[in-house]
């Protein structure tokens, strides 16, 4: 297995193995496009802990007390090539390679670690240890599908009711899989793009292409609740009991579960908010250009701002991540994380 070694010296104060106290806070991590870092949150700076990634990281996950992180090598939805990174607490190692040309999203599901991937299908790779990916789901839809846009993908994972519901790259396609057999839970190919799926009050509710918003209380029927043309909802976080909104046109929006789904205006950022995370008691975002999709772009003000339920602050050096903040992730019970330290990068 190759692993990458820094110039300078790397200081790791990781001890994963170690138990973990019960009020070990949470630690937050960034990825970057153009070029694709990641980045930890450390006493209110943004250090990079990794050499460039490829073109841009697209997606995060702790798999088995590590850190996994899904890629692509170029720019665009169809140039570059998915690969998958691990971070073990002592380097960087490539632990997949080939995945079509986009990791979009990483998730742990029954026990084991799910790559979902575009753009030859709605792909779900299920990973066996090495460098070994066994491709468990490859959903082509429609023989007409390669006619607009060059086909089918995975953009976005969640897990409901004890499945994996799939949301497609190009258009509003839902899928759900239970480990065993794929159902075409939304075939109706109304739009483009499910981007990011978050559990509300009970019910899953889908972000999609030109504000659509979908919701689902079982995971296999769907209905369109919001419909907000002026640009793609991109990101859906809950944070203190309300489900927040990142739009195309820099909209934060703030919804507390009953009357219009729009919501009210939180914050207009001054790019489209493409990631958000909570670490339970603020709620970050990050802006800037979407890397891995249609109408993807490579530029944008790639900043990451915090919300404490009363104000936005800027938390982050002024476009700081190349063109685009794509993930934001929480990472729960590693003890030292957050005194890591790393050099030459």
């Amino acid at each position: 297995m190759r692993t990458l070694v820094p110039v300078l010296a790397v200081l790791l104060l990781l001890e994963l193995a170690s138990p973990v106290p019960a009020d070990s806070p949470p630690v937050l991590l960034a990825g970057s496009s153009n070029p694709g870092r990641v980045y930890l949150y450390d006493e209110g700076r943004w250090i990079p802990i990794s050499p460039v990634l490829g073109y841009s990281v697209l997606s995060m996950v702790e798999y088995r007390g590590e850190l996994y992180v899904g890629v692509t090598t170029g720019f665009g939805i169809r140039s570059g090539v998915g690969q998958v990174w691990k971070f073990d607490g002592r380097g960087w190692s490539l632990v997949g390679d080939g995945l079509d040309h986009n990791v979009n999203a990483l998730i742990v599901y029954k026990g084991d670690l799910y790559a979902g991937t575009s753009l030859n299908g709605m792909r779900v790779y299920r990973y066996r240890g090495g460098k070994s990916w066994e491709l468990v789901v490859d959903e082509q839809w429609y023989p007409w599908g390669w006619m607009y846009g060059g086909g089918y993908g995975t953009r976005s994972l969640a897990i409901f009711k004890g499945n994996l519901v799939i949301g497609d790259t190009f258009w509003d396609l839902i899928a759900l899989w239970d480990g065993k057999q794929l159902y075409r839970v939304q075939p109706y190919e109304t739009g483009s793009c499910i981007y990011d799926f978050e559990e509300y009050r009970g019910q899953l509710y889908a972000a999609a292409y030109q504000g659509r918003i979908w919701v689902s209380g079982d995971g296999r029927n769907w209905e369109i609740v919001g419909d907000y043309y002026d640009g793609n909802l991109w990101e859906m976080e809950v944070y203190r009991g309300e489900l927040y909104m990142g739009y195309q046109c820099g909209e934060l929006r703030r919804w507390r579960g009953e009357g219009n789904i729009r919501g009210e205006l939180v914050y207009q950022a001054p790019a489209p908010i493409i990631s958000m995370e909570t670490d339970g008691k603020f709620l970050y975002f990050g802006t800037g250009g979407d890397a891995p999709g249609f109408g993807e772009t490579p530029e944008g003000v790639a900043n990451i701002y915090r919300y404490d339920g009363r104000e936005v602050k800027l938390v982050s050096d002024w476009d700081q991540f190349g063109s685009g903040v794509q993930v934001l992730h929480r990472v729960d019970g590693w003890k030292d994380l957050a005194r890591l330290r790393c050099q030459g990068w």
